[in-house]
């Protein structure tokens, strides 16, 4: 039982180190860029009429394929 509580303390000491380590890894690997609230989304040109109506733009192709 000599040095128990030494042999401890640097077992303890270790673990928190290498949890350290591992954290900050983590974190390098797992952050691409800045977090934002912005979503990506696409953006479609709208009009408004006369109305007050909005007109989203759909292109011709979009028609022939039977989409809105």
């Amino acid at each position: 039982m000599k040095n128990t509580k030494g042999e401890i303390d640097k077992t303890v000491t270790k673990m928190q180190q290498t949890n350290e380590e591992f954290n900050k890894s983590i974190e390098i690997l797992t952050k691409k860029s800045e977090i934002t609230n912005e979503l990506n989304t696409v953006k479609i040109p709208a009009k408004v009429d006369g109305a007050g109506s909005i007109e989203g733009h759909i292109d011709e192709t979009d028609k022939k394929e039977g989409t809105q």
